[in-house]
């Protein structure tokens, strides 16, 4: 192309005239594989590649691609200028020759056909813990204040018992906690739980103490089986007027308000609020009971229903309450149950409910059902509901004639309102 005295060039710009490059400079090295751990079970935790490239002769504007582990490595680009961004995936990150940590890795292809800075990946380790372990099945234990956030080293993954349970070791207990390990302690590894190896060795909550296994029953003979009623012991919150007031259950349960009122209850120590919990009133207190227990009542289950932790900020004068209370302060106190709100009409008509509802139940796991035909799960069924519900209303013969799903009356439905009211009920043993 001639630069002519004019300071033109003897050239006519038009596509024809320009040549086309037919050859694409390629990188030796196929790209790495996107890092990926057996602990990533949720796809949104997996290790990740931000891919950029460029399809030459078309124009030089770049194109992107985001994949996980799944994606095939010798399908990624690896042509002049491509870009690879790697990630570890959830709580984990490239270890560096020094030991420091790094959360992502790029690679480029250079025009000599090489990736810089290096055409392999470092370590991927943990730098957190992914998540806690679910406890192993009987122990009848609940993760709960976890919401799906990795845990930093050092954090607690905290179990209580299921709703109505107590801790057979300590009944007074009212949660474990088990530690997210660095590695630095023997023994420990780092990015899991200090949890024990053994499932037997997990705590073990319980309605009440086990008694022996019951004598076998005589031919001819049978047995009755008569649950017992526990009621649930309410949890009671209070606070003063103006100051915010919180009513909290455990994560995977939601609050239930059964009564509440505020105002003032008549007191031999008129100064005192919250029965102590809050500071003493100065001006003292009424010489008769004056509260509101409607309306507090009613904006409280629409303000903390079907949540498990619920602020409050009431003012004094919110309720109209008797001159004789004006001048005092007055309390909010709420009774309380933690309830657990599941979707149990989900199993009355699914086409799995048979096998749903006896892991839902927990009256099998899935491990029991392996290879179980129709047939053998609408049997363990049928045995199950008349072991569990009011024999003299449902015996075998009752339960044996009716079908799996119907409008009323299917076995489904009746496993699906054992636990509807078993688990949102305020007992924790219900007879049907």
């Amino acid at each position: 192309m001639l630069c002519k005295d004019d300071g033109s060039y003897e050239f006519v710009n038009i596509r024809e005239n320009w040549p086309t490059c037919l050859a694409d400079i390629m990188c030796d090295h196929v790209p790495p594989v996107i890092p990926t751990s057996e602990e990533y079970v949720d796809k949104k935790d997996d290790g990740w590649a931000h891919i950029k490239y460029y399809e030459y002769p078309l124009p030089p504007d770049h194109k992107t691609i985001n994949v996980t582990s799944e994606y095939n490595h010798t399908d990624i680009k690896m042509n002049f200028n491509a870009e690879i961004t790697y990630g570890c995936g959830a709580a984990r990150q490239f270890k560096g020759d020094s030991g420091s940590f790094h959360p992502i890795q790029k690679i480029q292809c250079l025009w000599n056909t090489s990736w810089t800075p290096r055409f392999d990946l470092p370590e991927c380790d943990w730098v957190a813990c992914l998540r806690p372990p679910i406890p192993p099945t009987g122990t009848n234990l609940v993760l709960t204040d976890w919401h799906g956030e990795v845990v930093p080293f050092g954090g607690s993954a905290k179990y209580v018992c299921k709703r109505g349970m107590f801790f057979q070791e300590d009944p007074a207990l009212e949660s474990v906690t088990y530690q997210c390990q660095d590695g630095a302690a023997k023994f420990t590894k780092r990015g899991f739980f200090n949890v024990p190896n053994d499932p037997s060795r997990w705590p073990r909550c319980l309605t009440a103490p086990l008694c022996p296994k019951p004598p076998v029953v005589p031919v001819d003979g049978k047995v009755t089986n008569d649950p017992i009623s526990i009621d649930l012991e309410p949890v009671h919150a209070c606070g003063v007027d103006g100051k915010d007031f919180t009513i909290s259950c455990h994560s995977h349960l939601s609050i239930f308000i059964k009564s509440a009122y505020f105002g003032r209850i008549k007191k031999a120590n008129k100064k005192l609020l919250c029965d102590g919990a809050e500071e003493n009133d100065p001006k003292g207190g009424p010489d008769e009971t004056c509260i509101n227990d409607i309306e507090i009542v009613e904006d409280l289950r629409k303000e903390c229903h079907e949540k498990y932790l619920c602020t409050a900020n009431i003012p004094a004068f919110t309720y109209p309450l008797p001159a004789s209370c004006e001048r005092f302060k007055r309390e909010i106190n709420a009774t309380v149950i933690c309830v657990a709100c599941n979707d149990w009409s989900k199993l009355v008509d699914s086409p799995t409910c048979l096998k749903d509802g006896l892991i839902i139940n927990e009256w099998s796991t899935e491990e029991d059902l392996v290879n179980k035909t129709s047939e053998d799960l609408k049997t363990e069924m049928i045995y199950t509901l008349f072991d569990k519900i009011d024999y003299k209303v449902h015996n075998i013969m009752d339960l044996g004639v009716r079908t799996t799903v119907a409008e009323t009356g299917g076995l489904c439905g009746i496993a699906a309102m054992y636990w509807a009211l078993f688990d949102t009920g305020n007992k924790t043993t219900i007879k049907i």
